[in-house]
């Protein structure tokens, strides 16, 4: 999709790929404490600017927005 050629990987390599993976370590220790929060529903969303990291190793600024999707179990 277009977040896999925005990192310059092909889909079939996106399979399994956790965000932790597609950021320098710097920049998930940076966040990390917020999305565990998110995950464990103490906030409701996330919106970062991040450093996000290409296949080939290269940084790149992106904007990181993650909101968590509530059903009628939840």
């Amino acid at each position: 999709g277009a977040f896999a050629s925005l990192v310059e990987r092909s889909p079939s390599a996106m399979s399994g790929l956790t965000l932790e993976e597609t950021l320098p370590i710097e920049e998930w220790r940076g966040i990390e404490g917020e999305f565990r929060s998110l995950a464990a529903g103490e906030i409701v969303s996330l919106t970062r600017e991040v450093r996000l990291l290409r296949g080939s190793g290269a940084v790149f600024w992106g904007l990181l927005s993650i909101s968590r999707v509530l059903n009628e179990h939840q």
